[in-house]
């Protein structure tokens, strides 16, 4: 396991700040469906896995060259 990287999964205010995003922008993202709806706990937070993380980490870098101009976000 990667340092940071969490066996339970990461909430969203956890996950945006790791990648310097807005909680909105991954609500946006579910919302427009470049995310899965994630799991939720009991309590209904929202649990963001390893593989949600790398997506927002390639969307990231995306937007970053100018890939994801049509996308609109957030932040």
């Amino acid at each position: 396991m990667r340092s940071g990287d969490s066996p339970r999964g990461w909430r969203i205010g956890e996950l945006a700040a790791e990648l310097g995003m807005n909680p909105r922008t991954l609500r946006y993202y579910e919302a427009i469906g470049l995310l899965p709806p994630p799991r939720r706990t009991p309590s209904g937070y929202r649990l963001y896995g390893a593989a949600e993380r790398e997506r927002l980490r390639f969307i990231r870098r995306a937007r970053a060259i100018g890939l994801c101009g049509i996308i609109e976000h957030t932040e």
